[in-house]
């Protein structure tokens, strides 16, 4: 599967509807000291990618909706319906929709990411849908995660700069990494579907 990507992916009044909800001060996002694996249960992988020096992890924010929610059925539908109609593919099933907000950082090295990694070990596709502008890429990498995975053989297929209202669709097992902005704000809403 290649990898797609599409403007103005909700209308520019569901946009505008989606940033307020999710920065209105009742939406309780939840921290994350590291964003790529969690080092308690994920060492071994963390030692595994450590080889590279362009990777690392960083602080973050998350705001997960549960798809199985009914008030969160509207927006669930509006997510599904814009899948079929701006990427012309079928959705069976939503499995998670989570946005991810991850704040500038000054420190960090040019060319560098986040641990690449997938979302789920189950066959899946992904969307990434920005809701900003950014300068904090999204790496996509030429591996796909297989059970026995060369962590030493990876190497980047191409980077996407987020564009605000944009989403971008690839395979689930595909490899791939957010950066992190030295000035700006990157959010994004991750979806998974089969």
């Amino acid at each position: 599967m290649e990898i797609k990507q599409v403007d103005n992916f909700f209308p520019a009044l569901q946009q505008k509807q989606i940033i307020q909800k999710i920065f209105d001060n009742h939406t309780q996002w939840f921290y994350y000291p590291a964003v790529s694996y969690d080092k308690t249960k994920n060492r071994d992988i963390i030692n595994k990618w450590g080889k590279n020096n362009n990777f690392y992890d960083s602080e973050g924010f998350f705001y997960p909706l549960d798809v199985n929610d009914k008030q969160n059925k509207s927006f669930v539908d509006s997510v599904a319906y814009a899948i079929k109609t701006k990427f012309d593919t079928t959705v069976n099933e939503i499995l998670r929709l989570q946005f991810s907000y991850l704040p500038p950082n000054p420190l960090i090295e040019s060319n560098s990411c986040l641990y690449p990694h997938i979302d789920r070990e189950i066959p899946h596709k992904t969307i990434l849908y920005y809701l900003f502008d950014s300068d904090a890429d999204t790496f996509f990498f030429n591996q796909y995660f297989e059970k026995e995975f060369d962590y030493n053989t990876q190497s980047v297929l191409t980077r996407i700069t987020p564009k605000k209202g944009s989403a971008v669709l690839f395979d689930g097992f595909m490899f791939h990494a957010a950066s992190v902005s030295k000035t700006k704000k990157r959010v994004t809403l991750n979806i998974n579907f089969t």
